[in-house]
């Protein structure tokens, strides 16, 4: 018995109704996403397909950018990793950032001040 036909058996049983095989082999994502939506809320189905959308995305602008820099600009490898560097560093101070603002209040307030701040540079 291989390990997909052991892992369908195991889903259909935990979703109380049998597959055959071609069923499983058209749709292979089929048993598992319905596994679940009946383990979890719908709250964390939303998140979880809201943050693989994300994730998607995030990807398709690193090829779009690496694509750029490579066919339009010319650049060899270690240009477009100097420049995706420069490019992604603002994410680094994110952190600090979110230290400071949660631990070092101006006025009395947290947060408030320093999204004004940021918000007109």
């Amino acid at each position: 018995m291989s390990s997909i036909t052991k892992y369908s058996e195991d889903t259909a049983i935990i979703l109380n109704f049998p597959r055959t095989e071609e069923e499983t082999v058209c749709f292979p994502y089929y048993d598992w996403f319905t596994s679940i939506c009946v383990r979890f809320d719908k709250t964390f189905i939303y998140i979880l397909i809201i943050e693989n959308i994300n994730f998607g995305i995030s990807i398709l602008i690193a090829l779009v950018t690496q694509d750029l820099f490579k066919a339009y600009m010319n650049c060899d490898p270690d240009e477009m990793q100097i420049y995706t560097t420069i490019i992604s560093l603002p994410w680094v101070f994110k952190i600090f950032y979110g230290l400071i603002s949660d631990n070092v209040p101006i006025c009395g307030l947290k947060r408030r001040p320093y999204l004004i701040f940021f918000g007109f540079n």
